[in-house]
């Protein structure tokens, strides 16, 4: 993260005015959408000089390259923990159904995550940003599957794991209305959908 900004925060009250801007960034941006967006929007509902911003970030692109690197360490954390937690689970119900929820949760807590993976962002950059992302999210499932399971062929895992997450990820959006709200049936559907998919998807590894 370091190369997006123009000087590194390091003393607390820096790092506050930063975390403030993020989050500015983040209201700003769902709000309107990365285009529509401006730096001076953003500085006023962190309520800073538009000199301050530019402190820490040369330009829009910088702040949404910021709260994109934020989002996929938080979140790589998350799916981490999420694992792990249902490390015990003997049904696939209980993984799907509990990923699922925590990623709601956590697209609701952060309304600019849609933006920054899901919406018409022009910069070849971002989409980049995104797929090594979801890549990532990837290597995770597959290595712990393998290692829950050290029969399982890997390379299968592998495109099973492909098609679970880039699948459901094209109904997040659905389930997650723009102002946070979820739409229950789509959650019950994905939840479906996940667990009917990766229980057979399992059987013929």
């Amino acid at each position: 993260m370091k190369k997006n900004f123009r000087h590194i925060p390091t003393q607390r009250r820096s790092r506050s005015r930063v975390a403030s801007i993020l989050r500015s960034s983040e209201k700003i941006f769902s709000r309107v959408g990365y285009e529509a967006a401006t730096t001076n929007a953003i500085a006023d509902n962190a309520k800073i000089p538009i000199g301050s911003l530019y402190q820490y970030f040369r330009n829009k692109q910088a702040i949404l390259r910021a709260l994109a690197e934020q989002y996929i360490a938080e979140y790589r954390d998350l799916f981490i923990r999420s694992i792990e937690a249902n490390n015990a689970a003997k049904d696939h119900k209980t993984i799907m159904d509990y990923i699922i929820d925590v990623t709601i949760e956590y697209y609701q807590e952060h309304p600019a995550f849609m933006v920054v993976f899901y919406g018409a962002i022009s910069e070849n950059e971002f989409a980049k940003i995104s797929e090594e992302f979801l890549q990532e999210l990837i290597k995770i499932g597959v290595d712990y599957y393998h290692r829950k399971c050290p029969n399982f062929d890997r390379q299968k895992l592998e495109v099973i794991i492909t098609v679970l997450i880039k699948s459901t990820r094209s109904i997040f959006p659905i389930a997650v209305r723009p102002d946070g709200s979820v739409d229950e049936r789509y959650r019950t559907e994905l939840k479906r959908l996940a667990t009917a998919y990766f229980r057979s998807a399992l059987e013929k590894v």
